[in-house]
């Protein structure tokens, strides 16, 4: 936390040693002996992420990095996070913990005074929500101030523990003390009483003798081992970072040693490990370029000037995933975007595909196959052509039909998926009925699929039904697990998803309760809660994600696709309007009527929906019942965001696909 220089616009920066000749060389500069300068590689094994501010410190930026020396600006190098609180709209010292259940916190400098720090969550690391205010410090006598906070996560005792620097007395006046204060929590909600974390007795702040310590970071260091890296000014008035080592994080803190040197004044300190390399990236103190400090040791150090210019933040590992999810696409030669209004990947065709069998393909759901690398698509294959069957009965008797493509567009048929141990009560090997089939890759790493399966055929529809729990290996085979009895037996279009805290949860149809959709949830896959209602809504073929910082929740009303959101997937506001794709909108081949029951695939933070559609339910004919009318094609669209943040979706666009290998 620089408390001299206050417009600043120093830095710290990540960076990679890299072994030549037998060396350790290290600089940043491309054309210095040592190190080269590489691109983003999104293949590559590390990534990591920067928070951190900039100039008058009006919000929170990031960029990432896979190598440590070349960086990309996320979010078009604007900030994230613009600060709403307090009454100097402050945001310095951005911190960013990814926590367990899958949450990006951040916590930052909210003020010069004050006793509040600033916090927020997100999803995506983008869209942040809410920004609160955390009073960390209002039960601390004196306390003037609340700065550099920074989380850490305790799993040993399964909390977190949010730590700070405060000055308690007049700031930089003898008689009062720099201090490191911490609370802990479990739901960032209810917080402990602050406690002290470290003291000297000194008091803080640029001038001789005053060197109590602020900016504190905690790196664990193994399982029992502890360090806290901390900035205190040493009677010449230059700062200069420190550490001590614990055995747990909360102390006790063992003997001082530093300051690190060479050094002509640093703070804000943040340390990760690179290979058995301690690296520790500092705010400098005096100078337009940030350092790097590196040592195998602790004790010998070896300090390098970056051309990187960012003030103090945080550094933290992140997964491919992720990273790929978040970058934005600056520079051509990645391949990587999110921007949504990209015309990058391969055209698809209108439609998608057709049912080359029964010409009745329905209910798509698109999975990576990883042990052909390629895209499959299952669905359920509606006998549309056997135009002599009376009533429905052709919706019934279905096969899981399987096409397969090598990006999304372009796809052929392979055959049907097998099922050759269902029992008696799904109806038989030649009359079970099978619908909507869903899959998600268990932690087990099995396949698992949930399928509505009707027992039997009928003329019309209302047969009782029942969701079965399935499992594969190869995506082929299918053994026959159990059957969702909790559920009851007229439920049907089951979506899984996997929630960040590592729960799955299950979304479908209850008939029963006139189309309403319910949800389920599981630890395994196997063994399921008792069902609640999620939404009370007449439509049915529910689809769950997360994107752009929401849960999503669309469901098809047969009248076009209800779109749903939320932020903690619990709470539903419906979106304004009409429902995506309605009947009539479009004007592409077989695509002018309402789209039905559909699925989503993301892939390089584009959202791309598979549905089907009746293509000969259009004008005059809409009411007959003959085989253009059974008929059905499969399409696909990218869904984007509109100015208001709702979905948006133009399927007489050109749709183009660009789906990576997961």
């Amino acid at each position: 936390m620089k408390v001299v220089k206050v417009l600043s616009s120093l830095t710290f920066f990540l960076f990679t040693l890299l072994q030549v000749n037998g060396q350790i060389s290290s600089t940043s500069d491309a054309t210095a002996g040592g190190l080269y300068q590489r691109k983003i590689d999104q293949h590559a094994k590390q990534f990591f992420l920067i928070s951190y501010f900039t100039g008058q410190a009006g919000g929170a930026l990031l960029a990432l990095s896979t190598d440590g020396i070349h960086w990309e600006q996320l979010n078009g190098g604007q900030p994230v996070i613009i600060p709403q609180l307090g009454s100097e709209k402050l945001m310095r010292d951005p911190s960013i913990n990814h926590g367990k259940d899958g949450i990006y916190r951040m916590v930052w400098t909210s003020g010069w005074k004050g006793k509040d720090i600033g916090y927020s969550e997100s999803l995506d690391l983008i869209h942040w929500g809410e920004q609160k205010a955390i009073p960390v410090g209002k039960n601390i006598d004196s306390t003037t101030n609340c700065w550099a906070p920074e989380m850490f996560y305790d799993d040993i005792k399964k909390q977190y523990m949010i730590y700070w620097s405060s000055n308690v007395g007049e700031w930089k006046k003898m008689g009062s003390e720099g201090r490191i204060y911490y609370v802990t929590t479990k739901d960032f909600k209810i917080f402990s009483e602050p406690k002290i974390l470290f003291r000297n007795g000194f008091p803080a702040g640029g001038a001789p003798g005053n060197d109590g310590p602020i900016d504190a970071f905690i790196y664990k260091d193994g399982k029992e081992r502890y360090i806290m890296f901390y900035k205190k000014d040493d009677n010449s008035g230059i700062p200069n970072v420190y550490y001590r080592i614990g055995k747990t994080p909360e102390g006790a803190w063992g003997k001082e040693f530093g300051p690190i040197k060479p050094s002509t004044g640093d703070e804000g300190p943040s340390v990760i490990k690179i290979g058995n390399r301690y690296c520790m990236f500092t705010d400098p103190f005096e100078s337009d370029s940030a350092y790097v400090f590196s040592s195998s040791n602790l004790k010998d150090w070896k300090r390098e000037t970056t051309k990187f210019k960012m003030s103090h933040g945080t550094v933290i590992e992140i997964s491919k995933e992720t990273a790929i999810k978040v970058l934005k696409k600056t520079q051509k030669d990645t391949g990587i975007s999110d921007d949504t209004n990209s015309r990058d990947g391969v055209l698809a065709p209108k439609p998608v595909f057709r049912d080359p069998v029964y010409d009745g393909a329905a209910d798509p759901m698109v999975i990576w196959n990883p042990l052909v690398s390629k895209w499959w698509m299952f669905y359920t294959n509606r006998r549309a052509n056997m135009t002599s069957l009376p009533g429905v009965s052709w919706v019934f008797g279905t096969p899981i039909g399987i096409a397969e493509s090598t990006d999304g567009a372009n796809w052929k048929y392979l055959g049907t998926a097998n099922f050759n141990d269902l029992p008696a009560e799904c109806g038989g090997k030649d009359s079970a009925t099978l619908w909507a089939p869903d899959i998600a890759l268990g932690d087990d790493g099995k396949w698992h699929m949930y399928l509505s399966i009707e027992p039997g055929i009928d003329v019309k529809w209302g047969l009782p039904g029942f969701i079965a729990h399935l499992s594969s290996t190869n995506l082929r085979d299918w053994k026959y697990e159990n059957r969702l009895s909790q559920l009851g037996t007229h439920v049907i279009d089951a979506d899984i998803l996997k929630m960040p805290d590592g729960m799955w949860r299950m979304y479908y149809k209850d008939s029963k309760q006139y189309s309403h959709i319910g949800v389920t949830e599981s630890k395994d896959l196997y063994s399921w809660s008792e069902p609640k209602e999620a939404l009370k809504i007449n439509g049915e073929g529910p689809i769950a994600f997360q994107w752009k910082g929401y849960y999503w929740l669309v469901v098809d009303t047969w009248n076009g696709q209800t779109v749903h959101r939320s932020k903690d997937g619990n709470t539903w506001e419906v979106q304004p309007g009409t429902p995506l794709l309605p009947d009539g909108d479009g004007t592409g081949k077989d695509d002018i009527p309402n789209a039905l029951h559909a699925n989503v695939v993301i892939s390089n933070n584009r959202v791309y929906m598979y549905y089907f559609t009746h293509p000969g339910r259009i004008g005059a004919d809409k009411g007959k019942d003959g085989y253009e009318q059974r008929r059905t094609s499969i399409q696909v669209v990218e869904i984007k965001l509109n100015e208001a943040g709702w979905l948006a979706a133009n399927r007489n666009e050109p749709t183009y696909l660009a789906l990576s290998k997961p």
